[in-house]
């Protein structure tokens, strides 16, 4: 009788196959002949199926972390990666991911991507789970309200100004392209503070960023030297902008790691990981990419103890002759070997096109803040263009609803108090960090909290030089960060009362100095 109960359930389960096979590949037929041929479409009915089994059966901080995962690894088409020369492998899953299902399908209907659909899902999902008591909130640390107030305030306030400069006259179509971004960022840090309960649940996505940095270094290196090198042509950049903020976020934990814990296993995750992704920001060539590093590195050191950053300095001024040296000798040579100098003296001197045209962009946006200050013009509308720099209308029509400076942009968009109240969470996420990092007892919550500083640290820099609010990278890092500051302080004790079982961890002590 057992084995004919056993019998019953393999014949119902490879019948469920059976009929989920039957499903997927009449629809899986259908989708290919509606995107004319477009193997990604074809595939879409399938992605669809893996990601609702998973939803369903998952944990949603399991699933969350895969979907990070991929969107870090594949191609994103929206940001034209290898400056639209090259596709890797990996492009056509991302075709599928970002780009509007209304292009893949021809469904007018359809205005948005795979991912906005994935995310709305989760977020309902989480819902649904609080709503019924799921099991798994037990021993789950609370989140800290005032921060998700903010996040909910932030949505809100994108919704007034949206509806705000439609009543101005503002064009609707255009406006749902300068909104998008906006209103995802809250809803996405929402979803993942439900999403990941505890600290130590974010633990894997610090694996995603560092292994998902590697591949995207490795994929550009590729097309660099095998396909770039060969034909002489150098190209603007091997993967795409956005790859600053997850190169610089690596950089970031990787040394935080080392120096929170001095394990063998940092040392080797640093010797290993850094030299890979230092190929990917060299063959990338993006500048900001440095000024991150640099600006993660310092705030990183700030934030030590008196005698650890006393140590540095004299390992700083013991190692300055030979800086200084490789400074001078970078100067006026092309060589890749120095790379660093040329992108440090391009961002001091900024005698570049590029650089003077963005500089006639800002003033364009500062004088279209000029006449509404406290709240701007509202979406839907161009930024004035007192002074016009080199026209791109021909490639790009809609260049004037939205700055590459995105602060100054929302700024001009939104005013001082609108801006105030959209960027709020991300000021008051890092305050909680750096209480975090000061109040942590274990290494791990002080490297977590470091690393989260140095990737707001990275949006916020992208944001400024190269339309980072519109990358979803920069969407993924902060939802990460903001997550982390809501568990961490109260994990800490940093906001309210540390657990009960918060254990004391030994204290941080670098080689060579005194216990």
């Amino acid at each position: 009788m057992a084995r004919a109960d056993v019998l019953a359930q393999r014949t119902g389960g490879l019948g469920g196959y059976l009929a989920g096979i039957l499903i997927l590949v009449p629809l899986s037929a259908l989708a290919l002949i509606m995107g004319e041929g477009e193997f990604a479409v074809a595939l879409s009915p399938l992605i669809i199926a893996i990601l609702g089994f998973a939803v369903i059966r998952l944990p949603l901080r399991v699933t969350i972390t895969a979907l990070v995962f991929v969107c870090i690894v594949v191609d994103n088409p929206m940001e034209k990666p290898a400056n639209g020369l090259w596709q890797s492998p990996l492009y056509p899953i991302g075709k599928l991911i970002f780009v509007n299902l209304s292009k893949l399908s021809g469904i007018g209907a359809l205005g948005f991507c795979l991912l906005d659909a994935a995310i709305v899902l989760f977020l309902l999902l989480s819902w649904f789970r609080k709503t019924t008591r799921d099991p798994s909130e037990k021993g789950a640390i609370a989140p800290i309200k005032p921060l998700t107030q903010l996040l909910v305030a932030s949505f809100l306030m994108v919704c007034f100004l949206e509806a705000y400069g439609i009543s101005r006259g503002g064009n609707f179509k255009n406006s749902l392209w300068q909104i998008r971004s906006l209103l995802m960022m809250p809803l996405v840090c929402y979803l993942f503070i439900r999403a990941f309960r505890h600290p130590d649940d974010l633990k894997p996505l610090g694996t995603v960023l560092i292994v998902g940095s590697c591949i995207k270094a490795l994929i550009g290196f590729y097309y660099f030297w095998v396909i770039c090198r060969p034909l002489h042509m150098k190209p603007q950049y091997v993967t795409s902008h956005a790859d600053t903020m997850l190169y610089a976020t690596s950089i970031g934990l990787l040394i935080s790691y080392w120096l929170e814990t001095r394990s063998r296993r940092s040392i080797l995750a640093a010797l290993v990981a850094i030299p890979i992704i230092m190929i990917g920001i060299i063959t990338n060539d993006r500048r900001l990419v440095f000024v991150s590093i640099f600006g993660g590195c310092f705030t990183m050191f700030m934030m030590l103890d008196w005698k650890i950053r006393r140590r540095f300095i004299r390992y700083g001024l013991l190692a300055s002759p030979l800086l200084a040296v490789y400074f001078v000798a970078g100067m006026n040579s092309k060589s890749m070997a120095f790379m660093p100098v040329q992108r440090i003296m391009s961002v001091a001197t900024q005698e570049d096109r590029s650089s003077g045209t963005r500089d006639i962009e800002n003033f364009n946006l500062i004088w279209t803040l000029k006449p509404r200050p406290l709240m701007g013009q509202g979406f839907g509308h161009e930024y004035n263009e007192i002074v016009q720099a080199d026209s791109i209308a021909s490639l790009f029509a809609l260049y004037r609803y939205i700055g590459h400076n995105s602060v100054l942009w929302l700024w001009s968009v939104s005013g001082f108090v609108g801006f105030t109240v959209i960027w709020m969470y991300l000021a008051v996420g890092v305050y909680l960090l750096v209480r975090s990092y000061r109040f942590a007892k274990d290494p791990t919550h002080r490297v977590m909290a470091m690393t989260c500083i140095f990737a707001i640290i990275a949006f916020e820099l992208q944001a400024w030089g190269d339309m980072g609010i519109e990358n979803w990278s920069g969407v993924f890092l902060v939802a990460a960060s903001i997550a982390a500051a809501s568990r961490l302080a109260v994990a800490t004790g940093a906001w309210g009362r540390a657990p009960a079982a918060a254990v004391e961890a030994p204290k941080l002590v670098l080689v060579g100095s005194k216990a």
